[in-house]
């Protein structure tokens, strides 16, 4: 009995030092991480999510892979050059639309969404050196890769 109530005891003497002092409030932007909007960080969103919107139009089984089903009435031939020459045209266009967003501006979350974003794009592009689609189709992996 003797070591439940010394192993009880310095449990609840911390638990109760948790409790929050009512007369001050929670400083929730603290709390959450909310940082201050920017006009960088919005033209950023905006850009970002334009870029996403773009891609579940242009490749219509990602956006039914995630659950979006807006353009299940269409099928995008990956292998196609009309395809191919799309998906390089959007990602030459987004990374030079990012060059507007004033990187500088930018900190914390915002900061690394430019950083990927940017990688990304450019990642995408230098790909095409190296084109995937000519690797042979198995059952593993098809025209969805």
């Amino acid at each position: 009995m003797k070591t439940l109530i010394t192993a009880v005891a310095p449990a609840i003497l911390l638990l109760g030092g948790c409790g929050n002092d009512a007369s001050q409030p929670i400083d929730r932007t603290v709390t959450l991480g909310v940082e201050n909007s920017t006009a960088a960080s919005v033209a950023l969103e905006n850009l970002v999510e334009a870029f996403f919107e773009r891609v579940l139009k242009h490749d219509p089984l990602r956006a039914t892979f995630i659950g979006d089903y807006r353009y299940d009435d269409r099928l995008a031939i990956r292998i196609s050059p009309e395809f191919l020459a799309e998906r390089r045209a959007l990602n030459r266009e987004y990374l030079d639309r990012l060059s507007g967003v004033d990187a500088a501006a930018l900190s914390g979350q915002d900061r690394l969404t430019y950083d990927i974003f940017k990688l990304d794009r450019e990642l995408a592009l230098a790909s095409d050196k190296f084109p995937s689609y000519l690797l042979p189709i198995n059952h593993h992996r098809s025209f969805v890769h």
